[in-house]
């Protein structure tokens, strides 16, 4: 009996602790997918892929060897070769999300090459950017975002 009534409420607790974990946002992460869709419905042939270089808990060893292996802090999260050649990066945030210092220093190097870099917060931002760097090179979007 003392058994059940201990473990009655830590169930609750742990089923509220579920489901909260469910519903928790990740607004970045979700505008991360809906761009993967976008692009590759708007751009099929379009050469582009995510670089999954956030943070997070990753531990000191495993975050040791990610760094050993070249992952590079402030590396933007869409990495687009043009038909041209040039690459192009746009970083995502979401909210009130700011760039950090390796962020920003990463965006003053490439500009300096001469690639394009944006920061956007909304699929609609990304479609602009790609409208703006694709339409002039004779690329059209073959699907547009729901308005």
């Amino acid at each position: 009996m003392t058994h059940e009534i201990l473990s009655s409420p830590l169930k609750a607790l742990c089923e509220q602790a579920e489901r909260e974990k469910k519903t928790r946002r990740r607004p970045e992460q979700d505008l991360q997918l809906a761009v993967a869709r976008y692009i590759d419905r708007a751009y099929p042939g379009l050469i582009w892929w995510h670089t999954p270089n956030a943070s997070g808990n990753r531990g000191a060893r495993l975050g040791g060897i990610l760094k050993a292996m070249g992952v590079k802090a402030g590396v933007p999260d869409i990495v687009i070769i043009l038909p041209t050649g040039q690459a192009a990066f746009i970083e995502l945030k979401a909210g009130k999300g700011r760039l950090s210092e390796p962020q920003e220093a990463f965006r003053d190097k490439v500009r300096s090459f001469a690639c394009l870099w944006a920061e956007c917060r909304s699929l609609v931002e990304v479609e602009g950017t790609l409208e703006a760097w694709l339409r002039p090179l004779g690329h059209h979007p073959k699907a547009r975002i729901a308005a």
